[in-house]
């Protein structure tokens, strides 16, 4: 049933190694069956599922916070500048919300 697709491979600082290889001994075990234990559970458990869930609604909030701060910029951009409305618009679309726009370096200012 096992074949390379499914094998994972991983190193443990040695004090847990240690930790590891002493349980797995406890519980009669190879070390190996025993670290495959220890991810099973770990992913089966409800904790996992929460952190998910966590990331999601951490990646919400910076969305939401990422509009709030584009919307402010729009406004100032109203007031301080000549641009159309929907220069606006693509410069704040382009420079702010696109999520492949690289970091601003300082020379991508609105015309």
């Amino acid at each position: 049933m096992e074949n390379e697709n499914t094998s994972i491979t991983f190193r443990l600082p040695p004090e847990l190694h240690e930790q590891v290889v002493q349980q797995a001994k406890l519980a009669g075990v190879s070390k190996h069956a025993f670290a495959r234990t220890l991810v099973v559970r770990a992913m089966d458990t409800g904790e996992q599922r929460d952190m998910a869930a966590a990331i999601g609604a951490f990646e919400d909030a910076m969305n939401a916070l990422r509009q709030a701060v584009a919307r402010g910029v729009g406004a100032i951009l109203q007031n301080v500048s000549d641009l159309s409305e929907q220069e606006i618009r693509d410069w704040i679309f382009n420079r702010m919300l696109n999520e492949n726009t690289p970091p601003m370096d300082g020379k991508s200012r609105p015309a």
